[in-house]
């Protein structure tokens, strides 16, 4: 639904999505099959990259594959977002990467600079938290705005 909205106004969007059921059920010419430790895009691709609510979700030993992934397709910047709660829906675990913020603000830093965070609060489970970073990638010599 992200992808669309942008997309309805005028932004060129594309997404990545490990499940192969997932994107032929979606039928988007926009969303291709990939993970986030194996973008299947080129390098400086984009001007920014969006990665909401994922690196929680994947073991922890693909963090740093993925960051660097982000950052090798962002021609400059990032947003992420990271959770430091844990998820369990029917005895699912679903946040499997958990990290408190100052963990997760070193991993980004490996390969991004961070120009801004800010918390947010869940409004169903006001106990849960998440962090969404502007990032800038590392060497980048674009401007901040």
């Amino acid at each position: 639904m992200f992808l669309e909205r942008l997309q309805k106004k005028g932004y060129e969007v594309f997404g990545v999505e490990p499940s192969r059921v997932a994107v032929e059920t979606l039928k988007s010419p926009f969303v291709v099959l990939g993970t986030c430790s194996a973008i299947p895009y080129a390098s400086d691709l984009f001007d920014v990259v969006v990665c909401l609510d994922v690196l929680e979700h994947i073991p922890s030993t693909l963090t740093r594959d993925s960051l660097r992934e982000l950052s090798r397709v962002t021609k400059a910047y990032a947003i992420i977002s990271v959770a430091d709660h844990e998820d369990v829906v029917d005895d699912l675990v679903l946040h499997i990467n958990l990290r408190s913020y100052p963990e997760w603000e070193r991993a980004i830093a490996d390969c991004f600079d961070i120009l801004d965070g800010e918390l947010l609060r869940s409004k169903t489970y006001p106990d849960r938290t998440a962090m969404v970073y502007l990032c800038r990638k590392s060497g980048s010599s674009a401007l901040e705005r």
